[in-house]
């Protein structure tokens, strides 16, 4: 509603009679006034926009088809790649020197417009991610900035990170020359042998050193991890119906009132005709170890709280010949149990003397021994000696052996429940094989780490920098972050042969498949390398 000019607007009062009339305002129109001199005011250029917006085009009109928002041309990796091979890394930004590595990762350009949209505002949708590396170890990040702005924090890169990230650069993979789609653009710039050199990845796959490339740069460019998807949700009245065939169901079926909290452990022994439970609950905690054809406990042991500290197991499981049954706790205390009587043995120990934590192989001839000043060693149960020291600067705070005892994953870090490094070790030798990083930036590891798939993958729960934990999953045999299951909160997982499962705070568990995890990496790169 707008008026002509000379009209007497509501809540305007003209008084006759004077050389130039006085307008006055009723102070309760005053909102109203103010709301039709701004619409009144915008109207040309709401005008102007529809029209506009006829002349170039909307994607509702069926002459014109949506198409994906390119800024400029890249019908072709040629003429994509030419943009950026062209322009100098050093000081058309800016730079005091010249830089070594720009990574840059592309969002929005996957969003469909009309084809017939001009450049500008398809460029205006687009957003870049940029990490720039400089030869005095400077870092600049700008995260949703313009094509060409580096400007952001700055951080100084540690004397190690930089030299491993000229190692990587060094041996950059190629990119095959193939385009990725919109929305998957990782683009690398590097200065190379005196010349620069761009490669575009695919943001879903990304080769192992270009990964490396952007933890080490401390970069917060996204590395989008593929999302595994359970292949089966039990619900609690479903647990029974799946005892039959799994432990960890029958565990929860028996022991459902623990169910809904975390840290639990299963342990069965090599027959199946034990199963131990222990759970963390509203209660305390508990030990229960069952005959598997009864629903009974054979043996009960109940840890209450010490004031505010929860007390409970920390490790549980059978030895080969199930005659002797392994309990330790975060008191720390430790316990060898005869599984007849089910009363403490104390002169059979397995492990060196001072040990505070021991987690066994699985066939109980070696096991890693944790003492109470942090030093860790690789004891050989049999002969009674250590085989190796870890060589590891920060505390062990969880180990696992593989299921053929050949490999050892620990997780250490500063202190208990805080965030840890994941490495993976010879359980023959105590040598130290390589270190596992989850993608994400600044992202550790926080939690027992699980060996699946036949030994073939790694489950680790990760803490975020920002954010909510995750699961993720590695490949063991070359040591890549392959992504994180579509897992409920918690970290509560429990591995089974194939299968693996999650207690939610629902009552639902989850179940994934390792082959199906694996068949689905195996697709990904496929799809990939074509």
């Amino acid at each position: 509603m707008c008026f002509e000019p000379g009209a007497i607007l509501p809540g305007m009062v003209q008084f006759a009679g004077t050389e130039r009339p006085k307008v006055m305002f009723d102070s309760q129109r005053r909102s109203f006034l103010a709301i039709v001199l701004v619409l009144c005011a915008t109207a040309p250029f709401a005008a102007q926009a529809q029209s506009l917006s006829q002349t170039i085009g909307d994607s509702s009109f069926p002459d014109q088809p949506a198409k994906a928002r390119p800024c400029y041309d890249d019908s072709s990796y040629e003429k994509f790649v030419a943009r950026y091979l062209n322009a100098p890394l050093g000081n058309v930004y800016g730079d005091a020197e010249p830089v070594e590595l720009i990574i840059t990762s592309m969002e929005g350009d996957d969003r469909l417009v009309n084809a017939k949209t001009p450049s500008w505002p398809r460029c205006g949708g687009i957003t870049w991610d940029h990490i720039k590396v400089t030869l005095s170890q400077l870092a600049h990040s700008n995260l949703n900035g313009s094509e060409s702005n580096f400007g952001g924090p700055t951080v100084k890169l540690p004397e190690d990170y930089f030299a491993r990230l000229q190692q990587f650069l060094a041996k950059l993979p190629d990119d095959g020359k193939r385009l990725p789609p919109p929305g998957h653009r990782v683009i690398v710039r590097a200065a190379l042998g005196g010349a620069i050199s761009v490669r575009v990845f695919d943001r879903a796959y990304l080769p192992d050193e270009v990964i490396e490339l952007i933890r080490l740069s401390d970069s917060q460019i996204v590395v989008a991890p593929t999302v595994f998807q359970p292949s089966r949700r039990w619900k609690a009245d479903q647990l029974q119906q799946g005892a039959s065939s799994s432990a960890v169901l029958n565990a929860s079926d028996i022991d459902f009132d623990s169910m809904f909290a975390p840290g639990r452990s299963v342990a069965e022994s090599s027959d199946g005709s034990l199963l131990a439970v222990s759970s963390f609950f509203y209660r305390g905690s508990v030990l229960r170890v069952y005959n598997a054809a009864a629903d009974q406990p054979v043996f009960e042991l109940v840890f209450p709280p010490d004031g505010r500290r929860g007390i409970g197991p920390t490790y549980i499981g059978f030895n080969p010949a199930k005659s002797r049954f392994l309990l330790e706790t975060n008191l720390p205390d430790i316990q060898i149990l005869d599984t007849k009587t089910w009363k403490k043995i104390s002169d059979s120990s397995p492990m060196p003397p001072a040990t505070i934590r021991y987690v066994p192989s699985p066939d109980w001839t070696r096991g890693i021994a944790m003492s109470s000043n942090g030093e860790s060693t690789l004891w050989d149960a049999s002969s009674q000696r250590v085989i190796a020291p870890l060589n590891i600067d920060d505390r062990v705070q969880s180990v696992s052996f593989s299921p053929g005892g050949d490999l050892l994953a620990l997780t250490s870090g500063n202190g208990e429940g805080l965030p840890a490094r994941l490495t993976l070790w010879d359980a023959r030798s105590g040598r130290l094989l390589k270190e596992l990083w989850p993608a994400q930036w600044r992202s550790k590891v926080q939690g027992q780490p699980h060996w699946w798939g036949s030994s073939q993958l790694l489950v680790v729960p990760v803490r975020p920098y920002l954010g909510h934990m995750s699961i993720g999953v590695w490949d063991v045999s070359t040591g890549r972050y392959q992504g994180t299951l579509a897992a409920c909160a918690g970290a509560d997982v429990l591995v089974e042969g194939d299968r693996l499962f999650q207690n939610c705070l629902s009552g639902e568990v989850l179940e994934w498949s390792a082959e199906a995890v694996q068949s689905e990496v195996k697709n990904l790169s496929g799809r990939l390398s074509h």
